[in-house]
């Protein structure tokens, strides 16, 4: 986590020596201590920026300048390094203070303000939030990781965005925080580079593109995510073919998964085709893995070869009314 914050003007300053040069313009940079206060003598800003310490709005009426912090659910003291009001989440951290700021990890964490799924409904719009702890451990940078989450959080709102059964109109917003370090209880999301898994028998195997696993269904406030992003050595995100592809639909499915999603045919054969999946667009649904005819046969015209190939983002109204139902259920359980 840096502890520096600057902000940079969109204007350009031109600088001319044989040739045209533009350089950034800073309009404020300030230098935090671990729990957010301003160092003194360590900042400045040309102009009224009201937003500070890892991005959030300062409140400075009361407490004086950089002296209050307004988060999303509660007032932060960065002098103290304490919240002012309890978390949101207390009764499911019963290990945690709840008043600690970022569970006074000051080096590798970040407040992620409370709930991890939630939701917000105002005027038949339901506002779906998600709040993600990401883990780098592969080869790769963390800039490169980075231009991946860009990317999920695009595809997270092409697939559970839009109208549910009920006639909700679902609007989603995917935050992603890159961290050192997950914890037990945290909801976070881990690539790996060679990954072992194990099948429906126990036997173990080494992953493939696309292999992912969840902590738990419906998890929507602890969640463990892993996702297998190399093999012997080849990075998938080095290729944005059908390999990149993998690995952001697996994080999609996953991220399904800890909403309450689960693979289509474990619904029956019925309730399969109330969730609108039927024939061909099953294999482009975003919860299908490959497989499960059997248990869905009849109820499907195809082959086993016709659905081997799984390439869609798609969340039907039903599974996205799922989705709502069970976090605003884990919600209310938190409270």
């Amino acid at each position: 986590m840096t502890l520096v914050t600057a902000t940079l003007s969109d204007a350009k300053s031109t600088h001319y020596d044989g040739a045209v040069h533009y350089t950034p313009r800073i309009t404020s940079l300030t230098d935090y201590y671990p729990f957010g206060a301003a160092m003194p003598g360590r900042s400045f800003s040309a102009s009224n920026y009201r937003y500070g310490f890892q991005g959030q709005e300062n409140d400075d009426e009361i407490k004086g300048e950089g002296n209050s912090i307004n988060y999303k659910y509660r007032m932060h003291d960065p002098r103290v390094g304490r919240f002012f009001a309890v978390d949101p989440l207390a009764a499911s951290f019963p290990w945690n203070s709840t008043y600690a700021f970022s569970e006074n990890r000051v080096i590798d964490g970040v407040e992620l303000e409370g709930l991890e799924w939630s939701t917000h409904e105002k005027d038949g719009t339901v506002q779906l939030e998600v709040e993600l702890k990401v883990i780098n451990s592969t080869d790769v940078s963390d800039d490169i990781i980075r231009a991946f989450l860009d990317d999920l959080q695009t595809n997270f709102r092409y697939s559970f965005s839009g109208e549910t059964e009920s006639g909700l109109i679902v609007e989603t917003v995917l935050n992603c925080t890159i961290v050192e370090c997950g914890e037990e209880g945290e909801f976070y999301m881990e690539f790996m580079n060679n990954s072992i898994h194990r099948d429906d028998d126990g036997v173990e195997y080494l992953g493939f593109t696309g292999i992912g696993e969840s902590s738990g269904i419906g998890e929507t406030q602890k969640n463990f995510m892993d996702i297998q992003s190399s093999r012997n050595g080849e990075s998938f995100f080095n290729d944005y073919g059908a390999n990149y592809q993998g690995i952001l639909r697996t994080a999609l499915h996953e991220l399904g998964h800890s909403g309450g999603l689960k693979h289509p045919w474990t619904y029956g054969k019925e309730n399969v085709l109330y969730m609108g999946m039927i024939n061909m667009t099953l294999n482009y649904n975003l919860m299908y893995t490959g497989g499960g005819l059997e248990e869905l046969n009849g109820y499907l015209e195809g082959t086993d070869s016709d659905f081997r190939f799984k390439v869609g983002f798609d969340v039907t109204p039903e599974q996205r009314q799922e989705v709502v139902d069970e976090v605003e259920l884990d919600t209310i359980d938190t409270k």
